[in-house]
């Protein structure tokens, strides 16, 4: 498998190319700047996110996902225990979604917490931590898209990299 220098660098040249591509985009067609510059930030932050926070590889012991997490590293062990390296978390469809379904557990977790602590009343608990503005067809698709794609190339370089190892053996 590809190291996590490789597939970060990997990352890095796939949002590098598709900078290249929005811009030649933007200088020929002329659309609304406002909700494109907010749908782009969205998808550059989780895909930014997505590349050096929720690689694939958080199911390991050990990696540099769960070191950028610095002191909230520990919040990814049970992870880790829950899943098997290159199973479900390596999934093209369902890896990201545990990933994420996992932190934004953890975040509620952290709320409820906090609220117990100290002794709020539960019904101020905002399980939305978005603003309701920004809730809307191209924010929520540029935030997915940011958050899979860093995933999926991840996943497919593993793939091609276990496969063409394979066929140098035989």
């Amino acid at each position: 498998m590809p190291g996590g220098k490789t597939h970060d660098l990997l990352n890095i040249i796939f949002i590098v190319f598709v900078f290249a591509i929005i811009a030649v985009y933007n200088i020929v067609i002329s659309f609304d700047q406002d909700k494109v510059l907010v749908a782009f930030y969205i998808f550059i932050g989780s895909y930014i996110f997505s590349t050096f926070m929720l690689s694939p590889d958080l199911d390991l012991h050990k990696n540099r996902s769960k070191i950028n997490w610095g002191i909230l590293r520990w919040i990814w062990y049970p992870y880790s225990k829950i899943f098997k390296h290159r199973g479900i978390s390596h999934s093209l469809i369902f890896g990201p979604i545990t990933r994420i379904i996992y932190v934004y557990t953890m975040i509620l977790l952290f709320q409820i917490a906090y609220f117990y602590i100290s002794s709020r009343d539960f019904d101020d608990l905002n399980f939305f931590i978005i603003d309701e503005d920004y809730l809307n067809t191209y924010n929520i698709l540029s935030f997915i898209l940011g958050i899979y794609l860093p995933s999926i190339i991840h996943t497919l370089s593993d793939r091609l990299y276990t496969s063409l190892k394979r066929k140098l053996r035989r």
